[in-house]
């Protein structure tokens, strides 16, 4: 008798478990529906006519403010590099020899 009990209660977890999952699944969807349908109307990109020489100028900016930024990262992790590495040599000829 306890084993139909058992199963039972399985059972009746499973639908519970089935239910819970249909009804996320929905709210999942409706969510998504609405970001996806106002995204499109609020971002939509509009296309400006640039020259050449504009479009040129907007790309060495560009590159130039990468290179920049690229050269800041390479620095800071150069200083962390160097700041970590003597601490370490530092403990390790103080404390292990």
């Amino acid at each position: 008798m306890s084993f139909a009990g058992h199963v039972l209660d399985m059972i009746n977890r499973q639908k519970l478990n089935d239910a819970l999952k249909s009804k996320k699944k929905d709210r999942f969807d409706k969510i998504k529906d609405s970001q996806n349908s106002s995204s499109k109307k609020l971002f939509a990109i509009k296309k400006k006519n640039l020259s050449e020489k504009e479009l040129l100028e907007i790309k060495t900016k560009y590159k130039q403010l990468r290179n920049k930024e690229k050269l800041k990262e390479i620095i800071f992790v150069l200083i962390i590099v160097v700041v970590f590495g003597s601490l370490i040599s530092f403990f390790a000829i103080n404390f292990l020899f």
